[in-house]
């Protein structure tokens, strides 16, 4: 903290040195796009005889302090649009304004003057080329609808960026550079916001609605003012300001439906329920109060969405070789529907107190409920063993697997462990978030003052979908032994052919076995508590420079709290919830498949029973009375931070250097088992008071480390418009919260006691960035970024010791001469790679082909190292878990007239996603093309109507290892339509 308070202390003291020169003046204005009326962020200004440039502010401001009297030539300039020039006259001691209206002769020709994807599209370029380190900036328009309006639809656009889809199809979490959603930092206008993946430290992209915010920028080399936790980068969403529009009032609406067209491969589930809702307002208004003149400005957003979604997923494990001739022995089809409901409002006030100062106040809320997440699962399971034939050719003893399987076809004997499995589930989820933001800015004549403070919080619960009067549900099975059957996958891997041979008829409820009933009750709590304060100074040097520092303090805490319930059924005799069987309310895409009605139960009927029927089942006390304690715990992290930077420009050469500073603090608690768990006959004779003595052991631990973090950030400008940069810079990535809490176990069988340990320091990451980049016009740019990642302290679990002897070692003195296993940071890997982005629309070939417009980019990585693993061979990019090599985006759109069109492709590459010691095990992500495309027609401004299409091939997201393909996900294609416009 010593290291921002010096440089708060050097800026005030250049203040008041420089203070004291003579009599200046300065000139000050505005810069703004008169076709559309909006002041522009981030446009040049440049007066020509003293060589100075400045950049427009949020709402379009620019001022020069310190000019010498006499007349100038200032010229403003922005992407697409045509630069202006005036002459000022600066008087002694007097301040000249000159305001600029920007135009382009693409407005003059065009039939519709409306902001859209052009504007949206030169004000990211323009933000990216006059960032201070490598940056990707995305307007949230750029690549028209997306679906659900997910901020992850855009970020899987952009160079570097990876997407990940949870089981709805929906873009959940991001990868950067290689590096997973963990190690990457998700901020709403530049403060950390609070996730239900926060105890992971990843974000749930799919919770917060792209409508709320106006574009979104990747920084990829941090600089000293940002927080370092972002070994990947920090994406920062950003919200707009009605103060940077000339009109007074600014409207914009959506509404739309996504549907699930009979003619379109689906669960059937989904057909019963094919319509639901996307719909958004925007408002912007400007007033003039107390005095002022057009001070004051209110954005109004809310968003509703019916996400509704159905996927089929199949998992297929196979005899664990390398060969591609193994069989097959656990087969598994389920049906997922989900209708993900979200509603946002934000409110957000901009009032400029007086010409120097402005005061940001925001509030979003935002829900993220899913009530009704219905899972049905057919799985046919046997021995992993292969029977023996005897003489006459028929098969012996109790193996599993027919002696005769071939690369594709597996014959399973109806043994007593060759089973079919039912399982019903209902879960519900609901996310609840909270985020207040209040900020101010100071701006005087050389001195820049702002200070931040902001509250996030995640307030999750995961249920069984009761809510109100609904009782909800949970997860039910119901098995039946002793079948046989063929599986068939040589016409296609991903719907392999299932066909029963032997045994009871799957179909017949009567011959199921009830399992378990477990409803689970999780409630999970993520606060954030921001403040910060950071003070530039401008230095009167004859080149533009400045010093730069700030103070911040974060505050994270999770908590989380669990009350799981199981019940079992009493007896549990084949047939015995027949009668709880409705074969009209549940559909199964397998029946289709195989000929067969699957007797699933709905858990809501479960649930009744066991209200209704409480003889037929007996509650497993000790799971509920020990889950309420174990499940139990809190992790509070405090992070210090301080830094001081400074910036210098020298004729073409930019070049920023500066350090950071952070110590983290940790304070965790839980409780963890005894020692010595209760026997089997003690939990019977009392289940809840061997709940508590086997799990009421409370424990608190803490733990804290020291960061510093320099960089050095050069860009230097070959030509106007070509620019070359240079970035050193140093970042964390912290450990998941699930590994700070306490907790304890011991496997007897190997003489080993696992703990977790609090003072787990963070994975650390020394990066160094080359780029070029060359802007053109009409809103054009070609770049390529060449960076390499040197990574170590990764988070490792191995033995650290031995426990010693006495009452005193920890563990009550017991386990003496056991190995002492724990989490601490080891090893180290590289990861390289390129990215190659070009985008750029054609306004100059003639109609009708000037409305084409076109973007590709490229990202190639390869790492290798021993990740922490250090008694294994080093890993090299194809076993490295979750590393995506490759990721391809391109896209062309074609307007003319009202008329759009718009086609977009991604290709991301194969990766490992779960790592085994058996290369057998090795899973695989397939490499996976996706195609969309999109029409529309705009009548006016306040009118267009569009249809889109997602997903048209029906690509799967398909796994495998040696063996062939592990699980199949179909998300099914999607088709949304309806109409949006502004006024």
């Amino acid at each position: 903290m010593s290291v921002a308070l010096c440089g708060v202390i050097f800026c005030f003291v250049l203040s008041m040195v420089f203070g004291q020169a003579g009599p200046r003046g300065g000139i000050n204005g505005t810069v703004s796009n008169r076709a559309v009326g909006k002041l522009l962020d981030g446009a040049s200004v440049t007066i020509t005889e003293l060589d100075l440039t400045e950049q427009t502010d949020n709402t379009g401001r620019f001022r020069f302090v310190g000019v010498p009297s006499g007349e100038y030539t200032v010229v403003a300039s922005y992407t697409g649009l045509d630069a202006d020039r005036r002459t000022v006259t600066v008087a002694p001691g007097a301040t000249a304004t000159v305001n600029f209206d920007l135009t382009s002769e693409v407005y003059l020709l065009s039939d519709f003057i409306v902001e859209g994807v052009r504007e949206g599209n030169a004000a990211a370029i323009t933000s990216q080329r006059n960032a201070d380190s490598v940056k990707h900036v995305v307007s949230m328009d750029a690549f028209g609808n997306l679906a659900n309006d997910n901020t992850g639809e855009l970020l899987l656009r952009l160079p570097g960026i990876a997407g990940q889809h949870d089981l709805d199809g929906n873009i959940s979490e991001v990868h950067v550079r290689g590096t997973p959603s963990n190690l990457n930092m998700v901020m709403v206008d530049g403060n950390l916001m609070a996730s239900n993946f926060g105890d992971s430290r990843s974000f749930a992209l799919r919770s917060i609605s792209g409508a709320l915010f106006d574009e979104i920028e990747v920084t990829k080399a941090p600089t000293p003012d940002l927080p370092a936790d972002s070994i990947g980068g920090a994406i920062n969403l950003k919200s707009a300001s009605p103060l940077d529009r000339k009109a007074d009032r600014h409207v914009q609406y959506s509404a739309s439906f996504r549907w699930a067209p009979r003619w379109v491969e689906n669960v059937p589930i989904a057909y019963d329920h094919p319509i639901h809702p996307t719909l958004k307002l925007n408002w912007q208004q400007v007033f003039s109060v107390f005095g002022g003149e057009r001070n004051l400005g209110l954005t109004f957003s809310t968003f509703y969405s019916e996400n509704a979604s159905g996927g089929f997923t199949g998992t297929y494990l196979y005899q664990n070789t390398l060969n591609r001739h193994a069989y097959l022995y656990d087969y598994q089809s389920r049906d997922i529907y989900n209708n993900r409901k979200q509603k946002s409002v934000s409110l957000k006030l901009d009032y400029r107190l007086s010409p120097s100062t402005t005061v940001n106040f925001n509030v979003l809320l935002n829900q993220d409920d899913q009530p009704t997440n219905y899972w049905y699962i057919g799985r046919a399971v046997t021995s992993q063993t292969v029977a023996t034939l005897d003489a006459n050719g028929q098969p012996t003893g109790s193996g599993a697997i027919l002696p005769d399987y071939t690369d594709d076809v597996t014959h399973v004997r109806p043994i007593n462990n060759s089973r079919y499995i039912l399982t019903s589930q209902l879960i519900g989820f609901l996310d609840e978030q909270i985020n207040f933001n209040a900020s101010a800015k100071h701006q005087f004549d050389r001195l820049t003052i702002n200070y931040n403070a902001a509250y996030s919080q995640s307030h999750s619960t995961l249920n069984t979908g009761e809510h109100g009067d609904r009782a909800g549900g949970g997860n039910f099975t119901a098995e039946v032994r002793g079948i046989g059957w063929t599986v068939d996958r040589s016409a296609s891997e991903e719907y392999p052919s299932w066909t029963q041979t032997a045994g009871s008829d799957i179909s017949d409820p009567y011959v199921y076995t009830p399992g378990t009933m477990t409803r689970r009750n999780n409630t999970k709590n993520i606060d954030i508590l921001t403040a910060k304060a950071d003070v530039k100074y401008d230095l009167p040097t004859e080149h533009s420079a400045n010093v730069k520092s700030g103070v911040s303090y974060r505050q994270q805490e999770l908590r989380r709290l669990n009350a799981d319930r199981r019940w079992n059924p009493v007896g549990a005799a084949a047939g015995s919830l027949a009668s709880l069987v409705d074969l009209d309310h549940i559909a199964h895409s397998e029946e289709e498949r195989i000929g067969k009605q699957l007797p699933f139960i709905d858990p809501g009927a479960i649930v009744a029973d066991i209200t209704d029927n409480p003889s037929r089942w007996t509650e497993d006390l000790y799971y509920s009375t020990s889950r309420t304690l174990i499940g139990n715990d809190r992790v509070k992290e405090g992070v210090f931070a301080g830094y001081v930077q400074g910036q210098l420009t020298f004729g073409k050469l930019k070049g920023i250097t500066g350090v950071r500073y952070e110590r983290t603090e940790v304070d965790s608690s839980g409780y963890v088992p005894s020692p010595v768990l209760s026997t089997t006959a003690q939990r019977n004779a009392d289940p809840v008071g061997w709940g508590i003595r086997d799990y009421d052991n409370y424990v608190q631990i803490e733990g804290a480390y020291d960061q510093w973090f320099p960089g050095i950030y050069l860009t230097y400008s070959i030509r106007k418009n070509l620019l070359l940069r240079a970035n050193w810079s140093n970042s964390i990535g912290r450990p998941s919260f699930t590994k700070l809490v306490p907790s304890f176990s011991v496997n007897e069988n190997t003489n080993v006691v696992t703990v977790n340990n609090a003072g787990l320091g963070p994975q650390t990451s020394e990066n160094w960035d080359v780029g070029i980049e060359y802007y053109f016009e009409p809103v054009g740019l070609l770049s390529a970024n060449v960076f390499r990642k040197n990574m170590k302290d990764f988070i490792v679990t191995g033995i650290v010791g031995i426990v010693g002897t006495g009452a005193d070692n920890g563990f009550d003195g017991d386990y003496a001469g056991y190995d002492l296993q724990t989490t601490f940071n080891g090893g180290e890997a590289k990861i390289e790679g390129f990215e190659l982005a070009y985008q750029q629309r054609f306004e100059f070939l003639p109609a009708p082909f000037s409305g084409l417009s076109a973007f590709i980019n490229y990202t190639h990585l390869r790492t290798s190292g021993d990740y922490g693993e250090t008694s294994t061979a080093p890993r090299s990019t194809t076993d490295v878990l979750n590393f995506i090599p490759e990721a391809i985006n391109a896209g062309l759109t074609y307007t003319y007239r009202g008329f759009g069109a718009r086609v977009m492709w991604n290709k991301t590459g194969r990766f490992l996603n779960t790592y085994n010691a058996n290369p057998s095990q090795l899973r695989y992500t397939l490499e996976r093309e996706m195609w969309d495309a999109s029409l529309s027609y705009r009548f006016n401004r306040r009118y267009t109507i569009f249809v889109d299409v997602r997903n048209i091939t029906n690509a799967p997201r398909s796994w495998e290892r040696a063996a062939g393909v592990t699980n199949a996900y179909i998300f099914f294609t999607a088709v949304n339509f309806g109409i949006k416009g502004e006024f």
